[in-house]
């Protein structure tokens, strides 16, 4: 005996299949332009530092960061990061203790029409390659980038602040020509004594015990 499909039946099959190639071509269309959307913004930011790096200040050789090791023993160091912009001025301080043997601090440069901006990215221990404490909120705040000093314009500081987002955005992706991660390790730093780490106007950094 030959069992006949009911035409209703395999109706409410076909209609549940194409509603299922209905979402998935959904997502996969959302994916496809979120994609395209991520991409779009990186290329308009990428290209934008070009200009943003003609609008920032000729910067001379300045402080970035300060440093004060207070002691260290039983796993931990304890120390006072200090963020100084580029005309002297301290404006932002971290004062704490890390669980390390050792500490080192992390910079990432965005390098754009024949000049490297240097910003600092985390406090890390000395042995470890991830992790680590952060340091863009403190010198980035409301589209301004404070590590540029007075005189200066907030448009200038706007120029900063986006440069500042390339480089901390390209941390993530391998290392090119226009941004690198340089590391400055403190391991040999004398507790209870003041370091600068200067930043020269090429980009490259120098530890200098005061």
């Amino acid at each position: 005996m030959i069992r006949m499909e009911d035409p209703r039946v395999e109706t409410k099959r076909e209609r549940s299949r194409r509603a299922r190639e209905a979402v998935v071509r959904f997502v996969a269309l959302l994916a496809v332009t979120s994609l395209i959307s991520v991409a779009a913004l990186y290329s308009w930011s990428f290209m934008s530092c070009f200009s943003e790096a003609k609008l920032v200040p000729e910067l001379g050789e300045y402080p970035l960061v300060r440093v004060l090791f207070y002691g260290s023993g039983r796993g931990s160091v304890s120390a006072r990061f200090s963020l100084y912009d580029t005309a002297g001025r301290e404006f932002s301080v971290i004062d704490r203790s890390w669980s390390a043997q050792s500490l080192s601090i992390d910079f990432t440069t965005a390098t754009f029409s024949g000049r490297t901006f240097v910003f600092p990215y985390r406090i890390r221990p000395s042995e470890a390659e991830h992790g680590g404490t952060r340091l863009s909120h403190y010198y980035l705040d409301r589209r301004q980038c404070m590590l540029l000093g007075s005189p200066c314009t907030p448009r200038q500081k706007l120029a900063m602040f986006r440069l500042a987002v390339f480089a901390l955005s390209a941390t993530t992706k391998v290392e090119s020509r226009f941004s690198t991660v340089q590391s400055v390790n403190l391991a040999q730093c004398a507790m209870g004594r003041t370091y600068d780490i200067l930043v020269g106007a090429d980009g490259t950094l120098r530890l200098v015990a005061l």
